[in-house]
């Protein structure tokens, strides 16, 4: 695969996270090389074929158990909440580059660091 596009398609369709970090690390190898392509016949995919890991399951921050930074269990959980905020954050990244595909390629050299 040497498409951006095809890239994001099958990060967005993959459900393993393992799976959608190696296409990441994938496209943006593919990146460095210059070996990555820009353009695409096919239509944007509609948002409702985005899809996300099983587990864990995505709560609204009310909802998350209330840990305090003065125990163990609650520093381990902040650091695993940094963790989600960084997948969230290649998600987006991947759906900018997307999305957006006419600005795609001006937009590439910062937004795919974020992903290494």
């Amino acid at each position: 695969m040497k498409n951006l596009f095809e890239f994001a398609e099958a990060f967005f369709c993959q459900v393993n996270v393992d799976q959608k970090l190696a296409l990441t690390h994938q496209a943006w190898q593919t990146c460095i090389a210059g070996e990555l392509t820009f353009t695409s016949d096919r239509p944007v995919l509609p948002i409702e074929r985005v899809t996300f890991p099983e587990k864990p399951e995505l709560l609204a921050p009310r909802q998350m158990p209330r840990r305090k930074l003065t125990t163990v269990a609650g520093v381990a959980a902040f650091f695993h909440a940094i963790a989600h905020v960084e997948f969230v954050a290649i998600y987006l990244a991947w759906d900018i580059l997307y999305r957006f595909r006419g600005t795609a390629r001006a937009i590439l050299s910062g937004l795919p660091a974020c992903c290494r």
